[in-house]
């Protein structure tokens, strides 16, 4: 979809990660570029700048990586999370609610709790969500599921799913992590 100058690019999640999305849409992009001002591109060779060959972007890193193997028998008990609850919109339609914000403004905060920008962010969320808790609730742990990128820990540029998912509990009436 595209409005002005602005594009919005929707990819179901069974097809390609974030990162992989991201990998098809400059793609898209740039043959789009290149076919809608070929007269100005005539005279000049045009690159596509991914590092990835087809090979490697196909490549199923899940599998080359993935030994079956549990490092640890240490597991978390399953923690009874906070629900957000809310009213249906008619007919399933989405709702988006946006925010912008200037990078700059951003990074100064992140930089100031001296965090990345991911870990950040989680945070606010989970304290907009806390502040969303009715009283009787108030026990209950905020627990947030966040993807991975997996190819900063593997060597892999894969254009196919290549992501974990983490859960971060944190319990506001007691202060810390269950």
């Amino acid at each position: 979809m595209y409005y002005k100058k602005r594009i919005s690019f929707e990819v179901y999640h069974a097809l390609a990660d974030g990162a992989g999305a991201l990998q098809f849409f400059k793609t898209l992009v740039f043959y789009y570029i290149t076919m809608k001002y070929e007269h100005k591109f005539r005279d000049k060779v045009t690159v596509l700048d991914i590092e990835a060959s087809k090979t490697q972007k196909m490549d199923d890193s899940f599998q080359k990586y993935y030994s079956g193997i549990k490092k640890s028998n240490v597991r978390k008990k399953g923690v009874k999370a906070f629900k957000i609850r809310g009213f249906k919109i008619p007919e399933y339609r989405l709702s988006v609610i946006e925010g912008v914000i200037p990078v700059d403004t951003i990074l100064g905060k992140v930089k100031e709790y001296g965090t990345s920008l991911t870990i950040f962010l989680a945070a606010v969320l989970m304290c907009a969500i806390n502040e969303e808790i009715p009283v009787r609730l108030k026990k209950r742990p905020v627990v947030l599921s966040i993807p991975v990128n997996l190819r900063n820990y593997y060597s892999s540029q894969t254009a196919r799913n290549f992501f974990g998912v983490i859960n971060v509990d944190y319990n506001f009436s007691t202060g810390g992590c269950d």
